[in-house]
C-alpha cells in the first residue's frame, strides 16, 4: 500500500540481495596456494564496484505460479502489481545456466570493450537454475537519480506503466483502499481486481 501511496517502487541494493552469488563470477581455474576466503571476497569486485552507483528493481512475468505468492507476497496476503513495459536494453531478461559464469582474468586483459562488456552482461545476468521459476527481468537504476529515505532508495513509477493491482487470494484489503492510494500516489485510474485460485490446476487465476 506504502508503494501505490507514494507511486514509487523500492530500489534494491546488490550488497542486500537475497542469492549471495549475485554478480560474483566463477574461475575457471583456482590456485590452491590462495586462501578460499582470499579469492571469494576478490570475486565481489563487481558487487564493490557497482553497490554505491546502481540498484535494481526486480520483475516476473509470470502471475500465475503460487510459490511466488507464498514467497513474495506475504502468503497471497498481499499484491502483484502489473506493468505494461516496453521491451528495450533497459530491461534484462535473466538467465539460468547450469554452470556459472566465469571471469576469465587470463583474457580479459587482451579483450575487446565489446567481449569485456559480453562477458560482464553473462555474470550480472545469470542465476541458478533452482531460481528459474521466477522468470525474472531487471531494470538497473541509478541511485544519484533515486529519492533517499532512511537508507532506502525509491523510483517514481512511470505515467501510465501501471496497469493493474491483483490483490491475493488471502489479501484483507478492501478494492476502495486500493483505489484511493492509487489516487494519493498520483497512478489515477488503474484497474484492481482480485486473484482467484484455479479449480482444476495448481494455478493462481486473474
Amino acid at each position: 500500500m506504502k508503494t501505490l501511496e507514494q507511486g514509487e517502487l523500492h530500489v534494491s541494493r546488490l550488497a542486500e540481495l537475497n542469492d549471495p552469488f549475485e554478480f560474483r563470477p566463477a574461475l575457471a581455474w583456482v590456485n590452491p596456494v590462495f586462501p578460499h576466503g582470499v579469492v571469494d571476497q576478490f570475486l565481489g569486485f563487481l558487487v564493490r564496484e557497482f553497490n554505491p552507483k546502481m540498484g535494481i528493481v526486480s520483475f516476473s512475468e509470470e502471475i500465475g505460479d503460487p510459490v511466488l505468492w507464498s514467497h513474495y507476497a506475504d502468503k497471497h496476503r498481499g499484491m502483484a502489481l502489473a506493468f505494461d513495459v516496453i521491451r528495450d536494453d533497459s530491461l534484462w531478461p535473466m538467465a539460468y545456466p547450469e554452470e556459472r559464469p566465469t571471469f576469465d582474468v587470463q583474457k580479459f586483459p587482451g579483450m575487446t570493450l565489446e567481449e569485456a562488456k559480453a562477458m560482464v552482461h553473462r555474470i550480472l545476468a545469470a542465476k541458478a537454475p533452482s531460481w528459474r521459476y521466477e522468470r525474472e527481468q531487471r531494470v538497473f537504476v541509478d541511485l544519484p537519480s533515486s529519492r533517499l529515505e532512511n537508507g532506502h532508495y525509491f523510483h517514481r513509477i512511470p505515467a501510465d506503466c501501471l496497469v493493474q493491482v491483483v490483490l491475493g487470494i488471502a489479501c484483507p484489503v478492501r478494492e476502495v483502499e486500493v483505489q484511493e492510494a492509487l489516487w494519493a500516489g498520483g497512478l489515477g485510474e488503474v484497474a484492481v481486481v482480485r486473484a482467484r485460485r484455479c479449480l482444476t490446476k495448481f494455478k493462481v487465476l486473474v
